[in-house]
């Protein structure tokens, strides 16, 4: 799989590889439209990088179990932490 500039990008903005950055913002959030406006980049965009990153339906269902149980435990969430690095 070839990264995009803008992949690499946000990757080096944001500290974290993309594919995890995507699961952990949409376990928080539970949109991919969200978690574009986080990152800064097109919905379509964040769509695409899901299907070149082959982050499949599974994965977004697990990432919001894992942040569920995050919520339950009173943990902060790692997409907190994204949020203040966007500037929101």
């Amino acid at each position: 799989m070839q990264y995009t500039e803008a992949m690499r990008e946000v990757e080096e903005r944001f500290g974290q590889p993309i594919r995890n950055l995507i699961l952990d913002l949409y376990g928080e959030h539970r949109s991919l439209e969200k978690v574009a406006s986080i990152i800064g980049v097109e919905r379509v965009t964040v769509f695409n990088w899901r299907l070149r990153l082959n982050i499949t339906e599974a994965d977004l269902q697990e990432s919001l179990s894992k942040a569920d149980v995050k919520r339950q435990h009173g943990m902060p969430t790692a997409a907190a932490n994204h949020s203040n690095e966007a500037g929101e």
